[in-house]
């Protein structure tokens, strides 16, 4: 290496010193939010063998909503999941009804009211029982 190049590089390393002891803790690195950006589990759970099955209640903060389930077995018996407001039991949402196919995660994707309690309905259109699990998450 030429002289010329270990004084550029001793250089810059100088001034690239200076430059991060001048800086304050605080613009070094951005203080984390007490709660990230992105999906949040706001329940889970899991049922053994029945034709249907109704969650525990989950109250979103947010009005983005999705509920993951599915159901354990692949011999053509087919579940549905419903999104009901507890107050009422009003259906809001419901998925099509998908093939178990070994666990295969389906969605249920929606907007809720923030601060709403609802619960999360499976049952079978087709085939016999199965296990069945059920998440639900809000986007933050």
């Amino acid at each position: 290496m030429t002289m010329r190049k270990k004084l550029a590089l001793a250089g810059g390393t100088a001034v690239l010193g200076v430059a991060l002891a001048g800086l304050a803790p605080a613009e070094a690195s951005p203080v984390p939010s007490t709660q990230a950006a992105g999906w949040h589990q706001i329940f889970s759970g899991t049922h053994g063998p029945a034709n249907k099955w109704s969650t525990g209640d989950f109250v979103p903060d947010r009005s983005g909503f999705s509920a993951h389930f599915g159901c354990y077995g692949h011999d053509g018996a087919k579940v549905q999941a419903e999104l009901v407001r507890t107050r009422d039991k009003k259906v809001v949402k419901r998925s099509g009804a998908e093939f178990c196919q070994d666990g295969a995660t389906r969605y249920l994707n929606t907007s809720v009211t923030p601060g709403t309690s609802y619960y999360l309905r499976l049952h079978f259109t087709k085939g016999p029982k199965h296990s069945v699990y059920a998440r639900a998450f809000d986007k933050h």
